[in-house]
């Protein structure tokens, strides 16, 4: 039996303490908050999504990204439906948006956790915030931590084990107690830290559609464009915001332009290279996919007798995105048409130039509009520094990590929490040096 302390009760860490705690070791799990678990309560806005239990975890390895290799070893030996069945965890499909969710949302699957973790033996202390970690050396390495509130050297760390699990999340949304400890605990150590950027938040854009807050389109193509390149593509829903655009697919595409645009730090301020300082960030926006130009302006040119906005009521693409009308008009207004008037008096030009705006509409990205809020840490602890087989430290025996601490993030529709369940049970079931 090992002594085994994990710093973080999110969903990393209790998913490392239930494994460490069942393989028989005394697991102690230190919180910085006075309840555990606050950002998994709002995941899925309450509902807690998660990927399909019928799909192998390792399938979602390419969503990850670049760094997505590192956890190739963490998904291939996490069983995600037998992890669900042990917890007694049930999901549902909602059949409006093709995700699926926990039955009883995410408070079902906190209390799921908890329970699971305390009958494994697992003792988990709330409100035991730290101050720092210290590798005391010996063989096996023994661990100590250092509560905020002890008086340091003096007394020396109050928490001891054979191993340290270090799952506190990255630097977003920081009132849940994602506030970055961790990486300056592990750069204290030599790790080297890929410099954390917030993603997964609306995008403030200029200009923006203010008039249009509140209205949705239901499928519109999104592509992030970084200097002039291509960095990635969404399609879904998005929501017109006071400041910019949000929703799923604008959200989603927050993490390419994160990616592309190099690291960033928590004040979010770029300063990995210096060229990214000067590259422009743009967001073309395809508000209907599924027709080309040349239909959109052959579709308008034939309707004549109708007003432009009431000829794209009666065309099929626009009727399926649910073009706000409000927008259209916009356009309309902007391409020299009259909204009001047959598009036979229309000129070739102006119906040219609104099939361009509702195909191609360029917006300037200039920032998250809430980095705050942002849903995930894109970098963190770099994983040339960890064994992706154990989630041990290549460079301090005993110490592991898991979560979102670690660089590698994914997109909306419970990736994150595969990544954090999958290498928490890792990180917990291996012992120091893989022993």
């Amino acid at each position: 039996m090992s002594d085994v302390i994990i710093i973080g009760a999110g969903p990393a860490g209790l998913s490392a303490a239930i494994a460490a705690a069942r393989l028989g070791s005394a697991v102690t799990v230190l919180e910085k908050n006075d309840r555990p678990g606050r950002k998994l309560l709002l995941t899925g806005g309450g509902r807690c999504n998660v990927l399909d239990p019928a799909a192998p975890a390792l399938d979602a390895l390419g969503v990850y990204g670049r760094e997505g290799a590192f956890l190739r070893d963490a998904l291939a030996r996490f069983d995600w439906a037998e992890f669900l069945r042990s917890l007694g965890i049930a999901t549902e499909l909602d059949p409006d948006d093709g995700r699926h969710y926990v039955k009883g949302g995410a408070r079902k699957m906190l209390e799921a956790m908890l329970d699971a973790a305390e009958k494994a033996g697992a003792c988990i202390v709330p409100s035991a915030k730290v101050k720092s970690v210290v590798q005391q050396g010996g063989s096996p390495s023994i661990w100590g931590v250092a509560p905020a509130d002890s008086d340091g050297p003096r007394r020396g760390p109050n928490y001891r084990g054979d191993r340290l699990i270090l799952a506190t999340g990255g630097i977003t949304y920081p009132t849940t107690g994602s506030s970055g400890d961790a990486l300056a605990w592990a750069a204290a150590l030599g790790h080297r830290i890929d410099p954390p950027s917030p993603a997964l938040a609306g995008l403030a854009t200029d200009p923006c559609f203010r008039g249009l807050t509140g209205n949705t389109v239901r499928d519109a193509e999104l592509t992030a464009v970084v200097g002039g390149r291509k960095a990635g593509s969404r399609r879904g829903t998005i929501l017109f915001t006071h400041g910019g655009i949000s929703g799923p697919a604008a959200v989603d595409l927050s993490l390419d332009f994160a990616r592309a645009a190099g690291a960033v730090g928590a004040a979010g301020v770029p300063h990995q290279q210096e060229q990214h300082q000067q590259e422009q960030q743009e967001v073309l926006i395809d508000f209907l996919p599924t027709a080309t130009m040349a239909d959109l302006v052959a579709h308008l040119s034939k309707r004549g007798n109708h007003a432009a906005s009431r000829a794209l009521e009666g065309f099929p693409p626009a009727a399926a995105a649910g073009l706000p009308s409000r927008l259209v008009l916009e356009f309309i207004r902007a391409a020299g048409a009259v909204s009001s008037s047959p598009l036979d008096h229309a000129s070739d030009k102006s119906l040219r130039a609104l099939a361009h705006s509702l195909k191609s509409t360029r917006l300037a990205v200039t920032g998250l509009e809430n980095p705050a809020a942002a849903v995930v840490t894109l970098g963190g602890i770099s994983t040339k520094d960890v064994n992706p087989k154990t989630m041990e430290s290549r460079l301090a025996p005993g110490l592991f990590f898991a979560g979102e601490l670690l660089s590698p993030s994914g997109p909306c529709g419970g990736y994150n929490l595969l990544h954090a369940f999958a290498t928490g049970a890792l990180a917990g079931a291996t012992p120091a040096d893989g022993r």
